[in-house]
């Protein structure tokens, strides 16, 4: 256990899933970032396209395969209730003005929460820059590395 905050280190399966995850999220995104794709305005005003729908809908069937007790938060479709009391959280584009505009300032975001708090944080910048992670309880609180 970490006595600075007396739970336990997060679980480094759970850091490499995500990270996977993300890198497949990004996979996806680069591909329709150079490609054709739709998009619509949602009903509070901001845009959403069919690589937002389709990154998500990716991460959610990879969770529910992988991780079926978990809740599901993600931008474009909502919760999903879970069992386990964790929760995934996902913005399968986020900054969408930017994908639209064809300018490379975007990411895949997945966080992971449990009974203690967030554990994990991953920002994938697939057309950009390396990737970044974060597991909040491995011992080196706040610090980020790229991948």
């Amino acid at each position: 256990m970490d006595h600075a905050f007396d739970v336990p280190p997060t679980d480094r399966e759970l850091l490499d899933f995500a990270v996977g995850l993300a890198t497949r999220a990004g996979q996806v995104s680069a591909q329709g970032f150079f490609g054709e794709w739709g998009s619509r305005r949602k009903e509070d005003g901001t845009e959403v396209t069919e690589i937002d729908l389709a990154v998500e809908e990716l991460v959610r069937n990879e969770l529910a395969r992988h991780m079926p007790e978990d809740g599901i938060y993600g931008e474009e479709k909502g919760s999903t209730a879970g069992v386990s009391g964790r929760r995934w959280i996902i913005d399968p584009i986020n900054g969408t003005t930017s994908f639209t505009r064809r300018w490379p300032l975007f990411s895949n975001d997945i966080a992971y929460e449990d009974e203690y708090g967030p554990a994990v944080g991953v920002i994938n910048t697939p057309v950009r820059r390396p990737r970044r992670r974060r597991a909040t309880r491995q011992g080196r609180r706040g610090r980020s590395r790229a991948q």
